[in-house]
């Protein structure tokens, strides 16, 4: 029996459509972690009912196996690529990398296999390794003081290619500019903190800040005080005259 061409593009495009959805229902289980270069991170696994299982495994972008634990005899076989480079908890199945690395980064997944040979993905792990931000630098660029109020025109800049400019007076602080895409690799934010202004630079794993202090900033701006001015010049000149005065007594 001959199955019609429109039966056939229909049962096609109903297979894609499920692998779709598989695929959709997959990635949403997908699990973003962020973890700091240099230091150690914990993939853990909760839930998991040890009664039926025969192995556990832990594989990185789906095909590399990292390692495979075998309950019955608790035998466990990391790989050698990543002896030295994980760790495995066998009470709760966690697996944790040492000293993260950039070629850590990846999809991790822990799965089980029942007695009957049957594999399950317990949970998908997005691992992005980051760098600490850089220390922020804040520069002030203009202050000026008028009615009580004390104006400011800021930059901070993270590293040489990423800076943001602010106007701040004493209670908040608005951008004006900006020469950096913000990510989750570094975000700057400059605010007013405890009478200070403060540029913070942070992203998933870090932050750093810098502060300058309002009263500082300020009071390098200041007008100086007319009065002032008048009594030291006024004084300046009392003091020639009598100089001039008792010079000329003196050579009389």
């Amino acid at each position: 029996m001959e199955i019609p061409a429109c039966v056939c593009l229909r049962f096609f495009s109903f297979l894609w459509l499920l692998v779709g959805m598989l695929e959709g229902t997959e990635s949403e289980q997908v699990i973003d972690c962020y973890g700091l270069k240099g230091k150690s991170f914990l993939l853990d696994v909760e839930g998991v009912k040890t009664e039926e299982l025969r192995r556990f495994y832990w594989k990185l972008n789906y095909t590399q196996t990292i390692l495979e634990y075998t309950l019955h005899n608790t035998h466990l076989d990391i790989f050698p690529q990543y002896k030295e480079k994980v760790m495995f908890y066998q009470k709760n199945f966690s697996l944790q990398i040492l000293k993260l690395e950039e070629s850590n980064r990846g999809i991790y997944t822990a799965i089980t296999q029942d007695r009957h040979g049957k594999d399950k993905n317990i949970v998908f792990y997005r691992l992005i390794p980051q760098d600490s931000v850089i220390k922020p630098e804040l520069k002030v660029k203009s202050a000026s003081v008028s009615e009580e109020r004390c104006n400011i025109s800021a930059t901070c800049t993270v590293g040489q290619d990423n800076s943001v400019s602010y106007r701040c007076q004493q209670t908040q602080c608005t951008e004006v500019g900006r020469d950096y895409t913000e990510s989750d690799d570094l975000k700057i934010v400059v605010t007013v903190k405890n009478s200070s202004i403060v540029c913070n630079a942070s992203n998933r794993v870090s932050n750093d800040s810098h502060s300058l202090a309002l009263k500082d900033v300020c009071r390098n701006s200041e007008p100086h005080n007319a009065a002032g001015i008048i009594g030291v010049t006024a004084g300046t000149i009392l003091t020639i005259l009598i100089i001039s005065i008792l010079s000329i007594y003196m050579e009389i």
